[in-house]
């Protein structure tokens, strides 16, 4: 539809173009929202091995046109990081 949106993330906001047949791939963390004429497919970011044991995870391949919308900083690895640290709950 048209109209106004707000999006909010985690770090800065990039606007990147895609012309016609081009491809990227993007962490799926990293995705924030693409523009209707993008074709997307999610997939691994290697094998089922480095998946369950490296912590890789998906990724979104996505080609042109189009634009697509992604933030500079993953929540889920920023959340990885601060769970431990944060004090115990107690009883």
């Amino acid at each position: 539809g048209a109209g106004t949106v707000f999006l909010s993330s985690y770090g800065a906001i990039h606007l990147v173009d895609l012309a016609d047949g081009q491809r990227h791939v993007v962490d799926s963390g990293h995705m924030v929202a693409f523009d209707e004429s993008v074709k997307y497919e999610v997939g691994r970011s290697g094998g089922w091995k480095s998946t369950l044991l490296g912590g890789e995870g998906l990724v979104c391949k996505l080609t042109g046109p189009g634009r697509f919308y992604m933030q500079t900083r993953n929540p889920e690895s920023f959340l990885s990081w601060l769970v431990p640290k944060l004090p115990g709950q107690r009883a």
